[in-house]
């Protein structure tokens, strides 16, 4: 992620968009449905001495809740220095700053990183997408993850992309005709186009790196942001966030979300798709297809 437009856009806006996350139900949706699937998929190999390695961690509000559930050590890498050091003050403001740390680098190379450092890996939301490399980004990840390690990674809805651009943004038959053919799409004028990812698509470029594919989620598949949700500007709640804050009705979702999310072409709808991987070596894969 050196491009100059990126490094801009996280230094710059990505205060505003935290803002909005903060402030739309429909958000607070997403964050629960992938903090219930960490519980589930990721916390169960988690310990005191687990080290894990967070990947466009940002401001680390995912590093701190993690460390925060389970005791594990966090290291946050990101390209921008100056959102590591707001982590570094949201650890330190928690008296976890010997449990959370941060390393200036590009995801496609962490060449500081020995391998087979961490126990686990995570890449939640959207740095994948943002990465000008996702083959090499991967790779990267399954050098740095010890064997029998975790992977939980996170890339924009390809199929939601389309959806967004047909009902909300009315898009041209060209650009439509281009996200469908080469899975990109441009959100905001001040960034270039972003990687969209299928079930399949994401699955292949972590089984190109060797890791071997656990489970895959929609996150969510059913619920919508409305345009509100994803701008910079949030004058105001979009109607599906007006309608979440309804506790029953948010409830109720969720628990909706959780049942289909992991089902079959279901998950394609999701607004983000999550993958949860492991990295197993060749021999043992092959042992598993034998039955030994």
């Amino acid at each position: 992620m050196n491009n100059p437009r990126f490094q801009s856009f996280f230094d710059h806006h990505y205060h505003i968009v935290e803002n909005v996350r903060d402030r739309s139900n429909f958000w607070r949706l997403s964050d629960s449905i992938v903090a219930e699937l960490l519980k589930q998929h990721l916390y169960p190999h988690c310990k005191t001495d687990t080290f894990i390695l967070d990947i466009g961690g940002g401001t680390g509000r995912w590093a701190l809740k993690i460390c925060n559930d389970t005791g594990a050590t966090l290291t946050v890498l990101d390209s921008s220095s100056e959102l590591l050091e707001i982590t570094d003050t949201y650890a330190k403001k928690a008296g976890l700053e010997h449990q959370v740390k941060t390393v200036v680098s590009d995801m496609t190379n962490m060449a500081m990183i020995q391998d087979a450092t961490y126990d686990h890996v995570i890449c939640l939301y959207g740095p994948l997408s943002y990465c000008q490399d996702i083959g090499r980004a991967a790779q990267e990840m399954y050098r740095v993850l010890k064997d029998g390690g975790r992977l939980v990674v996170m890339g924009h809805g390809h199929y939601n992309a389309l959806y967004s651009k047909i009902n909300n943004h009315h898009a041209s038959i060209a650009e439509l005709s281009r996200l469908k053919n080469e899975m990109k799409v441009v959100w905001n004028e001040d960034l270039p186009e972003l990687h969209t990812f299928s079930c399949r698509s994401l699955e292949s470029q972590l089984t190109a790196a060797d890791f071997a594919i656990l489970r895959t989620f929609g996150i969510p598949t059913l619920v919508k942001p409305g345009k509100e949700d994803t701008s910079m500007a949030y004058d105001h709640s979009s109607h599906i966030s007006n309608y979440l804050d309804n506790k029953d009705v948010f409830e109720t979702l969720f628990n909706l979300e959780m049942e289909v999310n992991g089902s079959g072409n279901l998950a394609n709808n999701g607004v983000n798709i999550m993958c949860i991987a492991q990295k197993v070596q060749p021999d043992s894969k092959l042992g598993n297809i034998l039955g030994n």
